[in-house]
């Protein structure tokens, strides 16, 4: 009798650490699912910024010309937006200008709303940009479904800075 009771305990012993490494299996799966798609997140979001930087770079060398130009962003990412920490706000975002001004580090001048959507990091530095021309301080541009479109503009005779406007 002595020994189906042993017996009966080392099956229990057995089936309970099966659980438990099938739990663990299962977890370590989901973790990695997670951290695999937040990965996504920030790749798409590091091309959209070396995407920019291109299109901003090849009208900057160019001597005039305009054109809009679809970029993609992750979801959760709402608005693109510019500050120039050198003018006052103005226009119909200038209530969120204190916030973006704030998360933009010290020479930033991109900033993705809303405040730690964007996994990489909340704002990034685009050269070239002509931001004393911008329509309004902060000028946001609406993510609609994962795309974003942004209208870049080489002045002739102008400067040699290019602009970006809706």
């Amino acid at each position: 009798m002595e020994y189906k009771k042993r017996g009966q305990l080392d099956l229990s012993f057995g089936l309970i650490f099966s659980v438990i490494l099938i739990i663990a299996f299962l977890g370590f799966g989901i973790y990695a699912i997670i951290n695999f798609l937040g990965m996504k997140d920030k790749i798409e979001t590091g091309k959209f910024l070396e995407d920019l930087q291109t299109d901003i770079d090849k009208f900057w060398r160019a001597s005039q010309g305009t054109d809009t130009v679809s970029y993609y962003l992750p979801v959760k990412i709402k608005e693109v937006c510019f500050i120039d920490k050198n003018s006052v706000k103005k226009g119909t975002r200038e209530r969120i200008y204190d916030e973006l001004e704030r998360y933009s580090g010290n020479d930033g001048n991109l900033v993705f709303y809303p405040i730690g959507s964007a996994k990489s990091s909340n704002y990034a530095i685009i050269e070239h940009l002509n931001l004393e021309k911008l329509a309004e301080n902060p000028l946001c541009f609406q993510n609609k479904n994962g795309k974003v479109n942004i209208t870049i503009e080489q002045e002739s005779g102008g400067t040699a800075l290019v602009n970006v406007k809706k």
